[in-house]
């Protein structure tokens, strides 16, 4: 058997298998469950997100290299471990045997490679059953995962330290809280959090309840107690503490510094506040991006969406953020994106190494080295920016100050700090990172629902029509707040799709529960908001999306058509989170939301391919996102 290299990823190969009359024993390798060429020809298109290929291969490393088990070559056959850097007989490739009996209640790693998705799925399996899986695959044509320990034993012995620590923390850390445990391995929060959190949240209902998540024991709150936590104030239970351990800010550098104040002012007031301002202003500017940037669509024309959204948010959030001369700049963009990524991807890394490691495992991430990128990017290109501002405030012949949140920066900040380069670095790229991936998968996933269902397109478009298109209504404060059933949408899209966990905060002085439970300093707490959207006593059918489900509700009172709009919190809706440290973005978003679904709806006639299906969303650890690869289909309509 002829193995060619397709991929190379943290240690792990992806290969191609071919017929050929002898097999190369010393390859270790995973078959997966199912899968074609094609799964393994778009690993090079970086199909497989980076954070599961260093949870999988480090999971391979440990279980397949330093534990010596032999996985199996298709058909059952057995590879050997190298115990020698000298070369050993091959085996031939007609000769299939069994695993050794003293393996057979060993534990392994086993890699499934989906088709058509960005994702892999882990789970562990024994070698008996693996050994039966082997004997079930009829073919040689299938993508293999495959291992060179020869070439990365160091690699191997590092990654089976950091996975086992991490797996097998000492039970001392257990947190002291008098909760009932769900029981499920920290491995399983990896991939299926989503799924844990609505069975655990089913489970215990209005009690508070401990998991071990990929972050270690989190204290869940059902919304009974959300509004009782909100109350207390930063120095007791805080946000800031509970986001800064999530991405590891310390290493990742996501921090505004002691601007943090500044930044939620000016977003939650004058951001908003500028919002009918900005309204014609980013309407040309997503015209621009549509004439220049998407296909005629003259027939049905198929679009890769998320790309597509993704840049059309930047470019619209920069608009607003950093003003014209940056918003079109392709090196602005593609900073700002990238930026949240990479502050992401480290963070999630560096919660593989043990708090004491960390200094030194910054160096070992190269996420790390990205994000100094990122930011020295950021200054060069934010310079010349800033210094002009700075000249043009001392300078009486300016016409005005921008109407942008650089500018609403720079008025805030105390005198000798409104040229400082490295905060309104600071604040820019925490103010993206925050709010273009966010505000990018609420689009997406109404976008998706809305491509397979024809009938609610047509409703909201007739809204859209009638509330924009008649008497110019895109220049009318009160357009956007009037589209109630496209808000309604939203939310209902939001509710399903939206942040499978909020309200985290970590406890910095005692707090005790009105049911009695202590929180002793130091306690991660988290909402479940998953499991919460699939109450039915609050939601009734909770996994059916009914679009109209809040419009309904909106029209039985005052007091429910102004608390249950897209923007609003509430103790059953966290996806914004909740009390004073709500995201103060999220009335930005909801106009900018809506400006795209508009703009689109009544432009275009939109469609899943044929035969296919509503995409489904991805869970990676406590983070959902819709699928990036999905494509639509685009018609321009002919009024």
């Amino acid at each position: 058997m002829f193995y060619g290299v397709v991929h190379v990823a943290d240690g792990a190969t992806f290969w191609m298998s071919q017929r050929s009359p002898a097999a190369r024993p010393l390859q270790k390798h995973l078959v997966p469950e199912r899968g074609s060429n094609d799964a393994v020809a778009n690993a090079t298109e970086r199909s497989f997100s980076e954070m599961q290929r260093v949870v999988a291969s480090t999971a391979v490393w440990t279980l397949n290299h330093t534990t010596r088990i032999s996985p199996l070559f298709p058909r059952g056959q057995l590879s050997q471990p190298r115990v020698a850097r000298s070369a050993a007989p091959e085996i031939p490739y007609k000769q299939s045997h069994p695993p050794a009996s003293a393996l057979l209640g060993t534990s392994w790693c086993q890699l499934f490679v989906a088709e058509s998705t960005s994702f892999v799925s882990r789970i562990v399996m024994t070698n008996a059953a693996a050994a039966e899986a082997g004997h079930q695959i009829p073919d040689l044509h299938r993508p293999l995962l495959l291992l060179q320990p020869q070439r990365f034993s160091y690699y191997a012995v590092i990654g089976a330290v950091l996975l086992f620590a991490w797996l097998f923390q000492s039970r001392s850390h257990r947190l002291c809280v008098a909760a009932p445990l769900y029981k499920a391995s920290r491995i399983r929060w990896l991939f299926s959090a989503e799924s844990l959190l609505r069975d655990s949240y089913h489970k215990f209902r209005d009690r508070v309840y401990l998991v071990r998540a990929t972050e270690g024991f989190q204290l869940m709150i059902p919304s009974s107690y959300v509004a009782e936590l909100k109350k207390y104030p930063e120095d007791v239970l805080s946000a800031r503490d509970a986001i800064a351990d999530a991405l590891q800010s310390k290493w990742t550098k996501f921090w505004p510094g002691h601007n943090v104040d500044l930044l939620t002012f000016v977003v939650r007031t004058r951001l908003t506040q500028n919002l009918v301002k900005l309204a014609p202003v980013l309407k040309k500017e997503l015209d621009d991006i549509i004439a220049t940037d998407f296909p005629a669509c003259d027939d049905w024309t198929p679009v890769k969406w998320h790309p597509f959204a993704l840049r059309t948010i930047s470019r619209l959030s920069a608009r607003a953020f950093v003003g014209p001369e940056l918003c079109r700049d392709k090196r602005w963009l593609d900073t700002t994106v990238n930026f949240a990524v990479h502050v992401f991807m480290a963070g999630a890394k560096l919660q593989f190494f043990p708090e004491w490691m960390r200094p030194l495992a910054q160096y070992l991430v190269s996420d790390i080295g990205k994000i100094h990128r990122d930011i020295q990017n950021a200054k060069d290109m934010i310079r010349p920016i800033l210094e002009q501002r700075v000249r043009d405030q001392d300078s009486t012949a300016c016409e005005g100050p921008p109407n942008d949140v650089l500018q609403w920066f720079m008025e805030g900040m105390a005198e000798g700090e409104k040229a400082d380069l490295a905060a309104h670095v600071e604040l820019q790229l925490v103010i993206a990172a925050a709010s273009i991936h966010t505000t990018n998968g609420v689009v997406c996933e109404c976008m998706y629902d809305l491509a397979a269902d024809v009938a609610l397109q047509e409703e909201l478009r007739e809204e859209a029509r009638q509330v924009l298109e008649e008497g110019d209504g895109w220049r009318h404060k009160e357009s956007m707040a009037m589209l109630k059933k496209l808000d309604s949408f939203m939310r209902e899209v939001h509710r399903l799709h939206g942040n499978i966990v909020s309200f985290a905060r970590k406890v910095r002085k005692p707090i005790a529960l009105s049911d009695g439970t202590e929180l002793p300093v130091g306690t991660r707490v988290i909402t479940p908001a998953a499991g919460i959207a699939s109450d039915e006593r609050f939601f009734p059918n909770p996994d059916i999306l009914d679009a109209m489900r809040f419009y309904r509700l909106r029209q039985e009172s005052d007091e429910a058509n102004n608390r249950l709009q897209f923007t609003c919190l509430g103790d059953t809706y966290v996806n914004f989170g909740a009390g004073k440290h709500a995201c103060p973005g999220r009335f930005f978003a909801g106009n900018e939301i809506k400006l795209i679904l508009a703009r689109f709806l009544l432009a275009y006639d939109i469609r899943l391919r044929p035969g296919e299906k509503r995409p489904r969303s991805f869970c990676v650890v406590m983070t959902k996102t819709p699928n990036p690869n999905v494509v639509l289909e685009f018609r321009r309509r002919r009024l």
